[in-house]
């Protein structure tokens, strides 16, 4: 919206008096010459028009009534008319019965005050832009319904996958048992098993617990739980702990750890971001060579994590850090969409940050950085 007040009076000085007045006002005034430079577009952004009553002929009648229809649902432009007096009252009443359903016709019989003309226009004004505050409001709607769908979607298979492959190991195994297959009872069966399951069990919390984060972040709920502790002992210790799935990956790690970095911040959540960028490394490193470091910078720790695989598109590395979005599509790699937003959210929560540099099919670089003094600790 452009907050243009159209002015569409083309005999005597009108047009010059009004829009001098209401540039003095701190308004917007365009002048026009005739009906046919009002085109839909713009219809659509204007703020208001103000039309004298003598500026239609029969023709421009009808030609401003189609341009009046080609607005949108949700769109209903202020029409300031100027009425010269009570002896027009039939043209005036004809006016008023072509456009009052097509536009917010608001009257004005001269001569007036120039208050009374002000006062107008802003009630124009503030008509069309709660107009406008409708369809953003619409729109965040219908971004956010589809958002849902996609997510619903995306979530119920996710949740499906370990569950279906739960059900077909204990399917196997009635089977074997109802055939009396000794081999159900081997330890190299048991431990698989129980390995599987274990896996599957991780990974339905892991999906549980994103879900959880989601809901407590968007309430404001998420608590922090502030205590000095080592970045770089924290990072070598989660390593330890997934070093068996960078090995099944075909991923070769480097660490680059600098030793008492430390600062006052929530480990768990840390923790929990540092095992983000590590499943992704998995994910996305296509096999390759994955480097950590954690240095200082100024006043901050730092958390690097660089793979060599897929890399990331220019138009999706800011898309990433949204809720529910992925650089790739569902069909190649598993996942919800929310690890990169809720890392983003807990980092800034403890006054860090999250950023990517990448090249397409050449590796990412993910930062993370968190402040070594900070004013969120308590």
């Amino acid at each position: 919206m452009k907050e243009e007040i159209l002015i569409l009076a083309p005999f005597g000085r009108d047009a010059e008096l009004s829009a001098e007045l209401l540039k003095r006002e701190g308004f917007h005034p365009v002048i026009l010459k005739s009906i046919h430079e009002i085109s839909a577009d713009r219809v659509h952004t204007a703020g208001a028009i103000l039309l004298t009553e003598e500026a239609l002929t029969a023709d421009e009648y009808m030609q401003f009534e189609k341009t009046l229809a080609s607005q949108e649902t949700w769109s209903d432009l202020p029409i300031l008319l100027l009425i010269n007096n009570k002896d027009r009252v039939i043209k005036t009443q004809h006016i008023l019965d072509k456009f009052s359903e097509r536009g917010n016709v608001l009257l004005l019989e001269r001569p007036f005050r120039l208050i009374t003309l002000v006062a107008t226009i802003k009630v124009a004004l503030r008509s069309r832009r709660r107009q406008y505050e409708v369809k953003e409001l619409l729109r965040q709607q219908a971004i956010a319904l589809r958002a849902r769908d996609e997510f619903l979607s995306v979530a119920s298979h996710e949740l499906k996958t370990p569950i279906t492959t739960l059900k077909l190991q204990v399917q196997m195994r009635k089977r074997l048992l109802k055939r009396n297959d000794d081999s159900v009872y081997r330890p190299d069966k048991v431990n698989a098993l129980l390995d599987i399951t274990a896996h599957q069990i991780d990974r339905l919390g892991r999906l549980v617990d994103d879900m959880l984060d989601i809901s407590r972040i968007e309430s404001g709920k998420l608590s922090l739980n502030f205590e000095k502790m080592d970045l770089g002992d924290l990072v070598e210790k989660t390593y330890q702990s997934l070093a068996e799935e960078f090995s099944n990956s075909g991923c070769e790690v480097e660490l680059e750890i600098k030793k008492g970095i430390s600062g006052k911040w929530d480990q768990h959540r840390i923790e929990q971001a540092i095992i983000n960028l590590f499943t992704n490394a998995i994910k996305y490193g296509a096999h390759k060579k994955v480097t950590v470091k954690v240095e200082a910078e100024e006043k901050d720790a730092v958390l690097i994590v660089k793979d060599e695989g897929f890399g990331i598109a220019d138009k999706d590395q800011e898309r990433i850090f949204k809720r529910f979005e992925r650089a790739v599509t569902g069909e190649n790699i598993s996942g919800l969409g929310l690890g990169l937003y809720i890392t983003k959210e807990i980092l800034e929560m403890q006054g860090g940050s999250i950023s990517v540099t990448s090249v397409l099919g050449k590796g990412s670089s993910f930062k993370i950085t968190l402040p070594l003094q900070s004013e969120f600790a308590v």
